[in-house]
């Protein structure tokens, strides 16, 4: 159900090319609304990731059983296969710009987005707001390589979104991450870096996938495995020497970890890459 009631509308539509469908994020619709009091939107099953920037007045989002004042320079975002409403709220009229985008990996990307703070709504800056602005207007005029620039613009979207949310939760973690760079030839634990920040180890693991995308354990055996990728191609050292060098205790963990990570042994690395 909707009521695209407007004193303002603009709303334009975007057929992809073939070229957009398999390589790039691409904007599906775009526009902009000055809503009248009654305007609602209310729906789902509408395959496509909605970004909504607002401009000035306030709205109401009703989302993932969560309620949201969308106030001047905020920005909502929306997977739209879900459940979900929207409409202003207040006597000033609600001016916002908006467009729906997809491509191969949108609903991924949003759910590592929203899971940083578990939330749909996030603080705007003028960054954002000239690149979104920059989605609509391209999506009016459809200029040379009009596509092209939209991705570009969609990714450094999501790019400001997640630096702004990470910077703000880190709280801490990068001094692990500094701490494991310094240490990962020693045997290091999560627990020891858990009490390093007084956090609990499933707590402290959760918000370390979260900012790292991978698990303190993932994190370690990955900062080893490229170290020891860097002292195949370096010298000579032995594969005995290098699994002392970055941590393992025998030479066959250290393989294994190899293998696992990287879908051949070390032998067969230092061939591919040195000789």
């Amino acid at each position: 159900m909707l009521n695209e009631s407007c004193k303002v509308y603009e709303k334009y539509a975007n057929t992809p090319s073939q070229i957009a469908l398999d390589i790039y994020f691409y904007a599906e619709w775009a526009g902009y609304f000055v809503c009248n009091p009654d305007f609602f939107i209310e729906r789902e099953n509408n395959k496509s990731i909605l970004v909504l920037y607002t401009e000035s007045g306030c709205g109401i989002l009703e989302y993932r059983d969560k309620t949201y004042e969308l106030t001047k320079n905020t920005i909502a975002l929306i997977n739209c296969l879900e459940p979900h409403r929207y409409h202003p709220n207040g006597e000033e009229k609600w001016k916002f710009f908006y467009f729906h985008f997809a491509g191969l990996t949108c609903f991924k990307m949003f759910e590592y987005v929203y899971s940083l703070e578990d939330s749909a709504k996030f603080e705007g800056s003028s960054i954002l707001f000239d690149y979104i602005k920059d989605v609509v207007s391209m999506c009016k005029t459809r200029a040379v390589a009009f596509e092209t620039k939209i991705s570009k613009r969609i990714n450094g979207i999501i790019y400001e979104l997640i630096i702004n949310r990470q910077q703000r939760k880190k709280n801490g973690i990068d001094t692990i991450c500094e701490y494991i760079n310094d240490n990962y030839a020693e045997e290091i634990s999560v627990e020891e870096l858990a009490k390093m920040l007084n956090y609990s180890r499933c707590y402290f693991s959760v918000k370390f996938k979260q900012l790292t995308g991978m698990t303190p354990h993932e994190y370690i055996k990955k900062r080893r495995i490229d170290r020891a990728k860097e002292l195949l191609l370096e010298n000579n050292t032995s594969i005995e020497k290098i699994a002392e060098l970055i941590g393992y205790n025998d030479v066959c963990s250290f393989i294994r970890a190899f293998k696992d990570t990287e879908n051949i042994t070390p032998l067969q690395f230092k061939k591919k890459y040195f000789y």
